[in-house]
């Protein structure tokens, strides 16, 4: 099979004769030994889920088997070459890549870039098993940052089959659209969504003809995710906008779900920048209820006191944004919030807000922080001053430790005929220096090995692995952890590594003081800048309670990156000597 004009070039052939196997065992080898099968993920509308390894680059990789009905049609070779080559050709940071095209038993399978973390679908489905729904500002980041990925691929191609089980959130918290191309051009490709549940996301067009012809296909589809985000369930067909949404919201649903193209909006922009005044409108209307809040809360403190402060009903809901040097960071849980203040990550006059109601305070002036937010501020004055008398009595100890010298040296030129003590003396010298050359030689020969991290790295059988129990190790868990996509779409700003390593060389002497007082030759090291670029939690060698660990995290802590607009820069090296 082929395409002149392929960026994918991969000859794939499949043969409806054949038997159709079951599955894909774990360890089948594909394309001559160039993908591993690793495990079976999922059935979807038109194809298999399969996770799998590229043995060449050693990356993770997302493996689709294509439905043999939707190869049906005589030209699907052709087609589905020029489609996928077509979005090969789509790079993005909000859509999976499509990377490579294998055959296996007469079968197509698509390679594309993994992104794990959960679908959309998924998000709502917990938030309603915890009687809540998503946000309206994760609402709008998820719209939004969907919306940027599509209005690039259509300078390409369109979607035509985008869902909310298809709309992927990873465990960076990015927004990644899969599956595009695979349903573009395939003529039993919305026959086979309509019977799915899927089906309602299909616009009206689409599930008439062939593929998508214009944006509008994709609008349609978006609207019907944003409408799912908004009730906290999925859409039945056909999709119904309840009235007790706001006037703003209903009005922009209608315009993207009109059954007839021409009635809706023109392109996703424009969805995106009309959800935008939406949510300002939302949140101008919770502000609009403060003062009446306000008044009543103080009517309510002038009453005797009748029982202890209120307290907040649920620590787990993910509705607290922090504000830092007028950036919001979040949506967290109150347990979350109250991890960061006890790692001096939220301080007193960090602003709390509630992000369902728009109400807002300084961290300190909340009831449910208040003692938290001073007990920490007493144990950091309290280390403050303890270091200070530390680095006070070791400035004594030195000018001490000199004094002896010069007595012992004085006395030494006195006793020239002191024998034994000439040979103490020389023998005290020459193991001082053999200390002092090898901690010189370990900080020559330390090497610091950077390494991106946006997907985790095997362990070797036997390594100390942490904890994943919960509450453990709250640094490195997969929670949902959006930018916002308001401010310039800058939703997931990071640090290089070229900005990590510099701060890094200038501290590797204190880290290899660590290391050789650890007897540890080799160490692998996890870490995380926060935005104000403190570092907030390390892991060395999978560990976070060893010796090792405790003193690399207190010299990292005591680092200064650069500080990023966004939540935080996962990052990992290796030093060893």
């Amino acid at each position: 099979m082929g395409s002149e004009d392929s960026d994918l070039a991969i000859p794939v052939t499949f043969d409806d004769s054949q038997p159709v196997p079951v599955g894909l065992p774990t360890g089948t080898s594909l394309k001559g030994g160039r993908y591993e099968v690793a495990g079976f993920v999922g059935a979807g509308p038109f194809a298999d889920l399969y996770t799998g390894k590229d043995t060449v680059s050693g990356q993770r990789v997302e493996l689709r088997v294509l439905s043999r009905e939707l190869l049906s049609d005589p030209q699907a070779e052709q087609r589905l070459h020029a489609a996928l080559a077509a979005a090969a050709r789509v790079s993005h940071k909000n859509i999976a890549k499509a990377l490579d095209l294998a055959s296996h038993a007469g079968q197509a399978i698509v390679v594309s870039e993994l992104v794990g973390g959960r679908s959309v679908r998924e998000l709502v489905v917990e938030r309603a098993a915890q009687g809540d729904r998503v946000s309206p500002k994760t609402t709008y980041n998820i719209i939004a940052h969907a919306a940027n990925g599509l209005a690039h691929a259509h300078g390409t191609l369109f979607h035509g089959a985008l869902s909310a089980r298809n709309l992927m959130i990873d465990r960076a918290g990015r927004v990644k659209i899969t599956e595009l191309g695979l349903v573009y051009g395939f003529p039993r490709g919305a026959a086979l969504l309509a019977t799915s549940q899927d089906g309602s996301a299909l616009a009206p067009e689409v599930a008439r003809t062939e593929s998508p012809r214009d944006a509008r296909a994709d609008v349609y589809s978006l609207g019907i995710i944003l409408l799912e985000l908004l009730l906290g369930r999925p859409v039945t067909h056909p999709p119904r906008v309840p009235r007790e949404l706001l006037p703003q919201e209903i009005k922009l649903l209608e315009r993207c779900l009109a059954p007839d193209p021409q009635g809706r909006l023109g392109t996703v922009t424009e969805l995106k920048e009309a959800l935008l005044l939406s949510l300002k409108a939302r949140e101008a209307k919770m502000q609009a209820r403060g003062p009446s809040v306000q008044s009543a809360r103080r009517a309510e403190e002038k009453k005797p006191a009748r029982g202890p402060k209120p307290t907040v009903r649920d620590e787990n809901e993910e509705k607290w944004l922090i504000q830092k040097d007028k950036l919001d960071f979040g949506p967290f849980t109150f347990a979350q919030v109250k991890e960061q203040i006890t790692r001096d990550e939220v301080l007193p006059d960090h602003l709390l807000i509630d992000n369902m109601t728009g109400k807002r305070c300084a961290v300190e002036d909340h009831p449910d922080l208040h003692d938290l937010v001073m007990s920490a501020a007493a144990r950091r004055d309290d280390a403050r001053r303890a270091n200070a008398e530390a680095a006070v009595i070791k400035r004594e100890k030195r000018k001490g430790t000199a004094l002896y010298g010069v007595i012992a040296v004085s006395v030494l030129a006195l006793l020239l005929g002191a024998y034994f003590g000439a040979r103490m003396l020389q023998a005290a010298s020459k193991k001082g220096s053999r200390e002092i050359t090898s901690l010189e030689g370990a900080e020559r020969d330390l090497k610091l090995d950077l390494k991106p991290r946006p997907r985790k790295q095997p362990r070797k059988k036997g390594t100390a692995v942490a904890s994943k129990t919960k509450g453990s190790d709250p640094g490195f868990d997969d929670s949902v952890d959006l930018g916002n996509a308001a401010e310039g779409d800058d939703e997931s700003a990071r640090l290089s590594d070229d900005q990590l390593n510099s701060v890094l060389s200038r501290h590797q002497g204190a880290l290899a003081k660590c290391l050789m007082g650890s007897g540890e030759r080799n160490a692998d090291i996890e870490f995380i800048v926060r935005g104000n670029g403190k570092v907030s939690d390390v892991r060395v060698n999978g560990e976070t309670g060893s010796p090792l660990a405790a003193c690399v995290r207190g010299k990292m802590q005591a680092m200064q990156f650069p500080t990023f607009n966004g939540p935080r820069t996962k990052a990992s090296f290796s030093m060893g000597y």
